[in-house]
């Protein structure tokens, strides 16, 4: 059992390029699409990362910019929630830093090996 531990500012890097490079591939038109459905607001899916932030945008013109930038800023405290889930339940689990990942793969497959 291991945990990938990751610099929060390269965590929070990471979190606002991955819903910018969404943006990039379409998810306004994908929000758009869910939104005809008129699907009802307690459903999982219309609470899902982003869309209660960015359907502002879409059905009360409210600025790409600032819609965005709540849904980044929603997106980094679910990281940040998931990571203090990850320190308090797996504890005793084998931390390491995410930047290690290739190095602690080849200790352990040298571990399983040998």
């Amino acid at each position: 059992r291991v945990v990938l531990d990751i610099d929060r500012a390269e965590l929070y890097a990471r979190c606002d390029a991955r819903l910018d490079a969404m943006m990039a591939a379409g998810a306004l038109d994908e929000l758009a699409a869910l939104l005809e459905r008129k699907l009802p607001d307690d459903l999982p899916v219309m609470r899902a990362l982003g869309v209660p932030q960015l359907r502002p945008h879409l059905q009360d013109d409210r600025p790409l910019e600032d819609c965005l930038a709540l849904a980044k800023q929603e997106t980094r405290r679910f990281a940040k929630r998931q990571q203090t889930w990850f320190s308090n339940q797996c504890g005793d689990w084998d931390h390491t830093d995410a930047k290690e990942t290739e190095s602690y793969t080849k200790n352990i497959r040298h571990k399983i090996i040998n």
